[in-house]
């Protein structure tokens, strides 16, 4: 499936590529770029046209199938100067391959998926007789192509990189929902359907021990938090601990306001641990391995900003015997809306390898952790931060809660432990900001209107 807005580009693709077959799901008005008034009623049928396949699967010669969060694009093969994902995905041999297969056709073949030549405005611009030239050698004579196709023909390469680290584990499956809407409702009902968040409720409802989590969003509307608490009440030693975006490294602003305005919920409500990953990371130049071309690259073009990583990572993992690595996000729109998909591993070996992953993310030296502010008037903003959650616009300014970082020299340890104030310093709300900022003022605005829109973020 094809996700450019450029109908040019699309069209002059279509004119020279034609080996390539590409449908579209769902597009709106069977336009790429559809008008404003269109935009606006997409935003008001949210089951309708802002339905989105959020699946993401790969399969190579009917022999290897591969699911994660990777969208295709440079952000997400570490080819952006500015921003680039760290995300994870997972390689499948075996027989949930032909499942794979099945919801790949599943979407290929529904109703809702369009040919490119199909779409108003691209058609338009291909009867226009005006795109470009046929393509040459130098449209694609780019360094990051031209190394990968060296390194594609190394065989050794190949066996080291990706046929040697492959795993036996003792069972797994992939999950998908079916084409087509979620819920019940032509806007929302109390109800996700589908296949992935029935799974996902029955794993959490099920864990005794701990949770681990890491999500680019953290967006739990009331229902969602019911069953949360239902978990910990079956499991009252039940541990949380999720591993998120911060202001910094986030993508999206309009969806960490939500993740900002629900904080106090998430780490009071719930009891979770949050860690809030840096966009600079102590390990940066490992989840970023060239991070230094790409910044002389911007450096090049005259930006002054570095490149920084953003959590694009959706994996779970419970009681570290069960792993899911796959599309869905800790938010209504994979609940709700979005078809999504992914591959639930039954190993404890797998598991615990995962979760040791993305305990190393939620370290100090990779993440910012969330709690209480620390001053005397804490409990009665925690109560005038609630009154004022309950009205359609929250013009409240101060967060219960803020971001931590761990002195030099110190041990960390969990938010509830009583040294943790001694150990850690209050770096406000927006650590890695230069002051106030229009980003800032803007998330302030969001979250004040955020309430209501929480279900279509």
């Amino acid at each position: 499936m094809w996700s450019t807005k450029n109908p040019d580009r699309l069209a002059w693709n279509l004119e020279y590529l034609d080996e390539i077959e590409v449908k579209l799901y769902r597009p709106m008005a069977k336009r790429l770029q559809p008008s404003l008034p269109r935009k606006i009623v997409n935003m008001l049928t949210p089951n309708d046209t802002n339905q989105r396949m959020h699946t993401k699967v790969m399969i190579v010669d009917g022999v290897i199938g591969i699911t994660g969060g990777r969208n295709i694009g440079n952000n997400y093969f570490d080819y952006s100067t500015k921003h680039n994902f760290k995300d994870r995905e997972i390689a499948v041999l075996g027989p949930a391959l032909e499942d794979m297969a099945e919801s790949f056709e599943a979407y290929w073949r529904s109703k809702h998926a369009h040919f490119t030549d199909e779409l108003i405005d691209v058609a338009r611009r291909m009867r226009s007789g005006t795109l470009k030239s046929e393509p040459n050698g130098d449209d694609y004579a780019v360094p990051y192509f031209k190394s990968l196709d060296q390194l594609s023909n190394d065989s050794d390469y190949i066996a080291t990189t990706f046929v040697r680290p492959l795993t036996r584990v003792a069972d797994l499956e992939f999950v998908w929902d079916k084409p087509g809407r979620k819920t019940l409702s032509y806007f929302f009902s109390r109800h996700g359907g589908g296949a992935v968040a029935p799974a996902m409720r029955e794993y959490f409802l099920s864990a005794t021990d701990t949770v681990y989590v890491q999500s680019p969003y953290v967006i739990l509307n009331r229902r969602a938090r019911r069953m949360m608490r239902k978990a910990k009440k079956r499991s009252p030693d039940l541990v949380v601990k999720v591993s998120t975006n911060s202001f910094g490294a986030a993508d999206h602003l309009e969806t960490y306001s939500a993740n900002f305005r629900l904080r106090t919920k998430v780490i009071k409500g719930l009891g979770f641990e949050v860690y809030e990953y840096k966009p600079l990371p102590a390990d940066l130049r490992i989840s970023l391995a060239n991070f230094d071309a790409l910044h002389a690259r911007a450096e090049e073009s005259g930006s002054r900003q570095r490149p920084y990583l953003s959590l694009h990572s959706k994996t779970f993992v419970f009681d570290e015997k069960t792993a899911f690595i796959g599309t869905y996000n800790l938010d209504p729109r994979s609940f709700y809306i979005n078809n999504e998909c992914g591959v639930f591993v039954h190993d404890e070996v797998f598991a615990k390898d995962i979760a040791q992953r993305l305990i190393r993310d939620m370290g100090p030296e990779n993440s910012w952790v969330i709690a209480r502010k620390e001053w005397p008037l804490s409990e009665l903003n925690l109560q005038i931060e609630g009154l004022f959650g309950l009205f359609p616009i929250d013009l409240w300014p101060v967060r219960y809660t803020s971001s931590f970082e761990l002195k030099d020299g110190g041990e960390p340890v969990a938010p509830d432990h009583p040294e943790f104030y001694d150990r850690y310093r209050d770096l406000g709300s927006f650590p890695g900001s230069n002051g106030p900022s229009l980003e800032v003022l803007l998330l302030q605005v969001y979250k004040g209107i955020g309430k209501h829109a929480t279900p279509i973020l």
